[in-house]
């Protein structure tokens, strides 16, 4: 975790991270990982989608990790469903997909997603991608 260590950032005020993935597997290692990212770092994970959305009209996250393909919701749905949510429009959100199509894509970037990640996850890329768009949040909150 030596290559981790050298892009840890520490936040003095704690970031809520919400990832939603039916696998469980990947739901452990993204809330492993994002706890590495710094001091404060509070990840709450959903293997289930109406769930994690449901948590969210009770709660605001400084980042959204979706995985695209989930039964009874998928990402993008699920995307569209939380930016209507009136505390999350400006909320970074990160799908994670396995989906190669440009038309995916697009719908994603439609509904507001705001990065992507390629399974099978790379660690480094992963974990840099979610500290960028966690400081970017924590610089927009601090400017309110």
């Amino acid at each position: 975790m030596e290559i981790l260590e050298r892009l840890r950032l520490v936040h003095s005020s704690e970031q809520t991270v919400l990832v939603v993935d039916d696998d469980e597997v990947c739901l452990l290692m993204m809330h492993s990982l994002l706890r590495q990212i710094g001091d404060g770092i509070c990840v709450k994970t959903f293997v289930n989608p109406i769930e994690g959305l449901e948590w969210a009209q009770r709660h605001v996250a400084d980042l959204v990790v979706i995985d695209c393909v989930m039964p009874d919701m998928d990402g993008i749905a699920f995307l569209r469903a939380i930016k209507d949510l009136p505390d999350y429009a400006l909320v970074p959100t990160l799908m994670v997909t396995v989906a190669t199509e440009r038309s995916i894509r697009y719908e994603a970037l439609d509904a507001g997603v705001t990065d992507f990640l390629q399974k099978p996850i790379d660690v480094y890329e992963c974990f840099a991608r979610c500290r960028n768009l966690l400081t970017l949040r924590l610089k927009y909150r601090g400017m309110g």
